[in-house]
């Protein structure tokens, strides 16, 4: 019975200790000022030095002269593009453009995670 008793008591001393568990309330309560700070950075908009924000990869149909073509060894773990397209790595993402105007048909996600 003393044994079941101390089990409990440390199974409900660490569970009303362990911040994982609490809700984000009651700790934004606690540290209140430490969470506004954060939730205000949160909102606020990465700007940079140039007062420019910051591009979040090509979009379908813009024109793009820039990127790199795929290797041989990239490209074959794609499909064969159709006649009159290609792959190209644009900002660090894969996009299928038109090989005759270099505009955006498709972008299929960051290079990273395609190309491996």
């Amino acid at each position: 019975m003393k044994k079941a008793m101390i089990l409990v008591a440390l199974t409900l001393l660490n569970l009303a200790t362990t911040p994982g568990l609490a809700e984000p309330a009651a700790r934004c309560e606690q540290a209140a000022q430490r969470c506004v700070l954060k939730t205000e950075a949160a909102k606020r908009p990465a700007v940079s030095d140039t007062g420019e924000q910051p591009r979040k990869g090509p979009k379908v149909g813009e024109v793009t002269h820039g990127g790199r073509s795929l290797r041989t060894a990239e490209a074959r773990k794609l499909a064969r593009p159709a006649t009159g397209r290609a792959y190209r790595v644009v900002e660090e993402r894969v996009v299928l453009v038109d090989a005759g105007t270099m505009k955006v048909l498709q972008v299929l996600g960051l290079a990273s995670d395609i190309l491996r």
